[in-house]
C-alpha cells in the first residue's frame, strides 16, 4: 500500500514536471514572453499596480523562482513593494491547486500556502508568516507615508479573496513591531518621536477596511491600548483611520516634563483612572491626535 502511494505521488510529480517543462520550453524559458505573462498576472492580482520581474528561474522538478519583483507605480514618488526572491512550488496535497510560497524581502523572510480550488471562485492564503522585516526599508519605498519608522516587523495571518476582485476579501491575524522609533508629523505631548519596545495589533480585514480589534504599545515614554479602523492607503480615499484608546505615561518621561505631568494629572483626576483617553483621526499620511476631555 505504501509503495503504491509513493509510486502514485512520484508519478504525479513527474507528470507535473513534464507538463511544466514542456510549457517552459514552449515559451523558451525564461524568455521575455514568459516574464511578461507573469507580470501581467501579477498586475491583474494587484488590481492595476504596475509589476516588474527581473528574472525567472526554473529548478527541476517542481520550483519556480522569481527574482527582483517590484509591485507599484513607475513614478519614483509613488509607493512600491520590492521582493528580492520568491519561490513557488506545489504542496504534497493538492499538487495542482495548492502551492508553497517562500521569499526574501527587506532583510526578512515570508512564507505562505496559496490554495486555488478548481471548483471555487476564491483563493486562500493560509499560514502567512513574515519575520524580521526591516520596516524602515519598507517605508523608504512608500513616500506617501511621509514619516520615518524603524523596527523589526512580524506578520501572521490568513486571507480569503475572490479571483475577480483580489483585494475585496477577508482576513485576520496579528502584526507586531519590535524595538523601534516612530517619528511624528507634528508634536504630540512635546514628543517629535516615540520609542517603543513593542507595538502589537490583532486585526481583521473585510469590505475594504482593517479593523483593529486589540492594539498595544509598550513605549519608552508612553504605554497605550487602542482599537479602531483603518482604510488601506491603496484604496480610494485610502488611509483614513479612526482609533480610540487610552494612554498611560511612563513615570521617567513625565518626571522631566512638568507641564505634561500636570496635564495628565488633571485628566487622570477627571477620569479617576491611571490612563487617559485619546483619539486619532484623519488619514495615515496626515493623522490628527487629541486627548479626550
Amino acid at each position: 500500500m505504501l509503495n503504491a502511494i509513493f509510486s502514485l505521488r512520484s508519478f504525479l510529480y513527474l507528470l507535473y514536471a513534464v507538463v511544466l517543462t514542456s510549457v517552459l520550453l514552449y515559451v523558451r524559458f525564461p524568455t521575455e514572453k514568459f516574464i511578461l505573462f507573469c507580470e501581467h498576472r501579477l498586475q491583474q492580482f494587484s488590481e492595476g499596480a504596475e509589476c516588474s520581474i527581473s528574472k525567472i528561474d526554473y529548478s527541476f522538478p517542481l520550483t519556480l523562482e522569481f527574482v527582483d519583483v517590484r509591485i507599484g507605480s513607475s513614478d519614483v514618488k509613488s509607493d512600491s513593494l520590492k521582493i528580492d526572491q520568491l519561490q513557488l512550488s506545489p504542496t504534497f496535497i493538492g499538487m495542482f491547486s495548492s502551492w508553497k510560497i517562500k521569499g526574501k524581502m527587506y532583510s526578512g523572510v515570508v512564507q505562505t500556502v496559496l490554495t486555488v480550488p478548481f471548483d471555487d471562485d476564491f483563493f486562500y492564503f493560509k499560514e502567512i508568516r513574515c519575520e524580521k522585516i526591516d520596516i524602515a526599508a519598507v517605508v523608504a519605498d512608500m513616500p506617501t507615508f511621509e514619516r520615518g519608522i524603524s523596527g523589526a516587523l512580524t506578520f501572521a495571518g490568513e486571507y480569503k479573496g475572490e479571483s475577480t476582485h483580489p483585494l475585496a476579501g477577508f482576513g485576520k491575524g496579528n502584526i507586531s513591531l519590535e524595538n523601534g522609533v516612530l517619528h511624528l508629523q507634528s508634536t504630540v505631548l512635546s514628543l517629535g518621536a516615540m520609542d517603543f519596545s513593542l507595538i502589537s495589533v490583532d486585526w481583521e480585514y473585510g469590505e475594504g477596511m482593517f479593523h483593529v480589534l486589540k492594539g498595544r504599545m509598550v513605549g519608552e515614554q508612553l504605554n497605550a491600548d487602542f482599537s479602531g479602523m483603518l482604510q488601506p492607503p491603496f484604496l480610494a480615499s485610502g488611509g483614513r483611520l479612526t482609533i480610540d484608546g487610552v494612554i498611560e505615561p511612563q513615570e521617567k518621561f513625565i518626571k522631566s516634563k512638568p507641564k505634561i505631568k500636570r496635564l495628565f494629572q488633571r485628566l487622570q483626576q477627571r477620569s479617576k483612572k491611571a490612563t487617559v483617553p485619546f483619539k486619532v483621526g484623519g488619514t495615515l499620511s496626515k493623522p490628527t491626535f487629541r486627548l479626550s476631555r
